[in-house]
């Protein structure tokens, strides 16, 4: 999955409204529908408005240089209420920083992952035919990190954000 190349073919715009706590993407600068999903009830997560289950997707999101964040893609049955297992074995594939150190939400543990300093913009690409979820630094192109083999068995899966503590911000790059 190369960065470059599909960023040459596809352009996704992604709005967060804060009072809905979701996100819409915007294709072609045009709105695509408000609805109401359901919200997380333990964890301060996002959702995409939009699902994905076929195709290339990737998007950018500056995570800035203070706070605890995470970012990736959800199954769109992820569940909404109580405590849920944040990796592959519950729906989620991420990569998060936390207390200084950034690290892949991999099965039942964290997988720590040694970029050359802290990613300040963090760029998330979504293969869904190659089963594939890559992090890259946005800044210089390296890879953070891949899960492969990914099987979504035909579940969409959604853009997830997730926010930590007040000292953080995630702004969705256009």
């Amino acid at each position: 999955l190369c960065c470059c190349r599909v960023k040459q073919h596809l352009h996704i715009h992604i709005y967060i409204n804060p009072h809905y706590r979701y996100i819409t993407l915007i294709y072609e600068m045009s709105l695509r529908g408000l609805l109401l999903t359901p919200r997380f009830d333990h964890w301060p997560f996002v959702l995409g408005h939009q699902g994905f289950a076929s195709g290339r997707h990737c998007w950018d999101v500056d995570v800035g240089d203070g706070g605890d964040w995470a970012v990736g893609v959800a199954r769109e049955s992820v569940p909404r209420k109580g405590r849920l297992s944040l990796g592959p074995q519950g729906g989620i594939w991420g990569l998060e920083k936390w207390g200084g150190q950034v690290r892949a939400l991999t099965a039942r543990k964290v997988t720590p992952v040694a970029p050359r300093g802290l990613p300040r913009r963090v760029s998330v690409h979504l293969d869904c035919g190659g089963g594939t979820v890559a992090f890259f630094d946005a800044r210089d192109g390296g890879l953070l990190f891949a899960f492969s083999r990914v099987a979504f068995a035909g579940e969409r899966v959604r853009p997830w954000l997730w926010v930590v503590g007040a000292r953080s911000h995630l702004r969705v790059c256009p």
